[in-house]
């Protein structure tokens, strides 16, 4: 139930940061139809900065959590305890450890996810 929290926070900022930016970039009278490629493509970029950005540091907690150990070889006793030794350990940069990277993956990802969504609307019909 806690990863499905997460998912609605990321998806909702993923529709949203990208729905923003299509729609900061149409000029009056037009539609997604009339966007130039590249440009579609630079909006489901900001789409995927828009979901990383508030996830992120629930992720690092998640992942560190699988990949700890079972019984005396756990690092971790629970969720709060894993937030509290990694904030201890690092700050808040431990929570963006990794960060650069994601975003660097997360721009020709989602460019291409939201350029492939749209050219599938066109062939279905969309307006």
């Amino acid at each position: 139930m806690r990863a499905l929290r997460s998912e609605f926070l990321g998806y909702g900022s993923y529709f949203l940061a990208y729905e923003y930016a299509v729609h900061s970039a149409l000029k009056p009278g037009q539609t997604v139809k009339d966007l130039h490629p590249a440009l579609v493509m630079a909006c489901g970029a900001m789409g995927g900065f828009g979901m990383w950005i508030p996830v992120y540091p629930v992720d690092v907690i998640k992942s560190k959590l699988q990949t700890d150990g079972f019984g005396k070889d756990a690092k971790y006793k629970s969720i709060v305890d894993c937030i509290a030794k990694t904030y201890r350990a690092d700050g808040v940069r431990g929570f963006y450890r990794g960060f650069t990277p994601c975003l660097l993956r997360a721009a020709p990802v989602n460019a291409s996810t939201f350029m492939a969504f749209e050219l599938a609307m066109r062939v279905l019909g969309r307006d």
